[in-house]
């Protein structure tokens, strides 16, 4: 397994609240995970709280998303389609 951590806030609706990543990461990270067999989880630190959200990424692709179109485009995924837990009793 190979971690892309990330210390971010999340996206605001609409149409969801949720958290992601440039489509150029995902797309590198997915090419990494199907040449390798190394499978790609997504673990964000939510800024402000004491809250870590989890998901491997191919299962957030097969899932529910979005992608944003503003001056830093990137694929937000809603807060539902992680494994949520506090960073005080965090395990992987």
């Amino acid at each position: 397994v190979l971690n892309e951590v990330k210390n971010q806030e999340h996206f605001t609706a609409p149409p969801f609240n949720g958290h992601g990543l440039p489509l150029w990461q995902i797309n590198a990270r997915l090419k990494f995970q199907k040449e390798t067999g190394t499978r790609i989880r997504l673990i964000v630190k939510e800024k402000g709280t004491d809250i870590i959200y989890r998901q491997f990424l191919d299962i957030l692709e097969d899932g529910k998303k979005i992608d944003t179109h503003g001056e830093k485009p990137r694929r937000i995924y809603p807060l539902e389609s992680f494994i949520k837990s506090s960073d005080r009793d965090f395990k992987l």
